[in-house]
């Protein structure tokens, strides 16, 4: 201090001494919000944390069993059968059966089946399946599950064919000694020649010695009658479309199956034998019965006849064989050969993955041209209302028609028609514009016309092996040419929307299509279309595959789609545009022409020329057609005296009503109290007196028609051919 004064100093002081207080205090107050933050994250993440831990301890976990086959399941590979690069179900349960038996012994049969079905190939799971049917995949335990798989993915060469190549091994030139000696030890081993018997390996050593191409029939004759003595072959056969395992036994003159396999094919029609049979022994053998089959061996598919009896034997005999010309091919072969290629969705879909795809196909090939009338002028219909219950439906089909690319949402048309909606047999609905209101009438005819049934029949006549093609959604896989495609607008309860695809119920759509697919199957043979239905067929097996893979490549590269459920495939009968088509010809679908006999008679002349044009669709059938329908042709002239009561004039067309109906039912009449007769079965409720004097004014009705014809009158001419 200086004369009682503070000094300059000691104040400087003073303030940084604050300064410096502040400033610590500055620093813990942001140490503390620090660690608050800190804390708080802390908090946060613990809290996080055990939600998630509670979370996880709610959440289902799996059982013991279920962990097991999970856990496995990731170890296993996955089978898939490959004949060619011996790729065998033995050989890969070798290497995993392991894990099968000890790793999963905490697991019960059924688990066990499971997993191992689980570790198939789609394609091999598919044909397993369709192998054990009628049975279940967990009708059999799991020793026995491996036993078929074995039998079922084994090798295709038969046991004496694998002894026989394992005998005539050598070594090649870029094979080690190493490799050689594995190769040996494998092929003893698969083909099992310690179990052959002394005998057995005489004719084996025999038959490997007569090198010489002049032995080869000798080499059949041993081949056939001496080791087949030891264990005949097993060869697997299609009988009326049911596959078969049968035993060769060329010493059986005929072919024979069980009755209880009789009842799983069906209980096919049987006539009572016209021959007698004897066992090996001597004994009588009684024959339950006998009926005429389509058989499927190999490529090859032919009618035969099957006798049935109630021993346990399932046996090709003699009577097959020579039909089939098995006697000039060696066993072996015939083991090996004999299969049935498996031809069917599973495994089509492999060679054919896009045309089987889940998905509406798009043709890359055209784009249909819709043609207006020079005088035409734009139409648009409101909307029509559509039921509650089918308001969901509707607006869920809308959609996807709209994300396949089918549909296109627009704000405005000068086009525009209402909506139909059909319901289809799975349950499913289709929307269909309804056309009719004004499109259809603006619109140029497509001028292609459809076949015609008598050629499509034609074309097909010479075949005994058949498949059917169904598209998916047909029309819709055609797309409209862009200038085309605000005529086709459809007006809905969600608004306007326009086809980009061909729908169905445009006056241009058949004959368009029809003149796409008939352009697309031009160059193929033993197919024919009539829209959207496809028949291949061929005069035998091999034929038929040919032809089908001819169209299935020929349908993919268009761009199509199947619809896979509605498929079938090597069918011996088809039913085809309301016809049976088999190798025996061409004849009426019975549930077709049942339905024209149950028709009641007319009332008046729609009805009457509705029946007609029933009755002549099938009207090749009926000998003397033309003249049959002429008395009930006249009644179509008389419009205002149409009468079809017992009580007037028209007893004698009510009687020729029903004989019609008769024909249909493929009734034969040899004499005229024949057909009075049946007629009259057909007409109790007509009274005697009036039915008589019926037959007679029908009866002169008849003879001024036969006389006009120049024929004479038989009953004969009134059965169905």
């Amino acid at each position: 201090m200086e004369n009682g004064r503070p000094s300059r100093d000691g104040h400087v002081e003073q303030q940084q001494e604050s300064l410096n207080a502040n400033w610590i205090q500055e620093i813990f107050r942001q140490q503390q919000d620090s660690l608050h933050q800190q804390q708080q994250a802390f908090l946060q993440q613990q809290e996080q944390l055990m939600t998630k831990v509670f979370a996880t301890l709610k959440s289902p976990q799996p059982t013991g069993s279920e962990s097991v086959i999970e856990a496995l399941a990731k170890d296993v590979q996955e089978f898939r059968y490959n004949p060619d690069d011996r790729v065998f179900f033995a050989g890969w349960f070798t290497r995993f059966g392991s894990l099968f038996v000890d790793d999963a012994r905490e697991l019960d049969d059924a688990m066990r089946v499971r997993l191992l079905l689980r570790k198939l190939g789609m394609v091999e799971h598919e044909r397993y399946v369709s192998h054990i049917l009628p049975s279940k995949p967990g009708d059999f335990d799991f020793n026995t599950t491996v036993t078929k798989l074995k039998k079922l993915f084994g090798s295709p060469c038969s046991e004496m064919e694998r002894r026989f190549k394992c005998i005539n091994m050598a070594k090649t030139k870029q094979e080690d000694f190493v490799a050689y000696s594995c190769r040996v030890n494998k092929a003893v081993v698969e083909s099992e020649l310690s179990v052959l018997s002394e005998e057995e390996l005489k004719c084996l050593i025999f038959v490997c010695g007569l090198k010489d191409e002049s032995y080869a029939d000798s080499i059949r004759t041993v081949w056939i009658n001496r080791i087949s003595n030891f264990k005949r072959g097993l060869v697997n056969v299609i009988l009326n479309e049911m596959p078969t395992r049968m035993m060769i036994d060329s010493g059986a003159d005929i072919t024979l199956i069980s009755k209880k396999h009789w009842l799983e094919m069906g209980k096919p029609a049987m006539t009572q034998p016209d021959i007698k049979a004897k066992t090996a022994s001597g004994e009588p053998l009684h024959i339950l019965g006998e009926f005429q089959c389509m058989m499927s061996i190999g490529q090859q598919c032919k009618p035969c006849m099957v006798r049935v009896v109630n021993a346990d034997l399932l046996l090709l005999g003699a009577d097959a064989m020579e039909i089939f010309g098995l006697w000039d091919v060696p066993l072996s072969s015939i083991c090996r050969r004999v299969h049935v290629g498996d031809v069917s969705c599973g495994t089509l879909s492999t060679s054919y993955p896009e045309l089987f795809a889940d998905r509406l196909g798009r043709c890359t090939k055209t784009q249909v041209k819709l043609q207006l009338k020079d005088d035409a002028s734009p139409v648009f219909r409101p909307k029509r209302p559509v039921a509650y219950a089918m308001l969901q439906p509707v607006t869920d089909e809308l959609q996807r028609l709209e994300e396949e690319g089918v549909i296109t949402h627009v704000e405005y048309s000068e086009w525009a028609a209402p909506i139909v909606v059909v319901r289809k047999a799975n349950g499913s609905i289709r929307i269909c514009g309804d056309y009719s209101t004004g499109l259809n009438n603006a619109l140029m005819t497509h001028q292609y016309p459809l076949p015609l049934p008598e050629d499509i029949f034609a074309s097909l006549s010479n075949c005994a092996v058949f498949s059917q093609l169904d598209l998916s959604d047909a029309f819709l896989q055609v797309e409209v040419d862009e200038k085309c495609r605000d005529f086709l607008t459809v007006n809905t309860h969600r608004g306007l929307f326009r086809y980009n695809r061909l729908p169905p119920g445009v006056k241009a759509a058949p004959g368009a299509f029809q003149q796409l697919m008939d352009t697309m199957v031009a160059s193929l043979a033993g197919v024919a279309v009539y829209l959207d239905d496809i028949v291949v067929g061929g005069k035998d097996m091999a034929e038929h595959d040919r032809n089908l893979h001819a169209v299935l490549e020929k349908l993919q590269e268009y761009g199509f789609t199947l619809r896979a459920e509605k498929c079938s495939f090597r069918k011996p009968q088809i039913k085809y545009l309301g016809h049976l088509l088999d190798a025996k010809g061409l004849r009426p679908d019975p549930d077709k022409t049942t339905a024209i006999i149950k028709l009641q008679p007319p009332t008046d002349v729609p009805g009457m020329r509705a029946f007609l044009g029933a009755i002549n669709y099938y009207g090749k059938f009926v000998h003397n057609m033309r003249m049959l329908r002429q008395p009930l042709d006249e009644l179509l002239k008389e419009e205002g005296l149409f009468k079809w009561t017992p009580q007037y004039l028209a007893p004698a067309d009510f009687w020729l009503f029903n004989k019609l109906k008769l024909s249909l039912r493929g009734h034969r009449f040899d004499t005229i109290e024949e057909i009075e007769a049946a007629a009259t079965a057909e007409l109790k409720d007509i009274p005697a007196s009036a039915f008589s004097t019926c037959f007679k004014e029908w009866e002169k009705r008849w003879k001024r028609c036969i006389a006009s014809e120049g024929d004479c009158f038989k009953g004969d001419d009134l059965h169905l051919t």
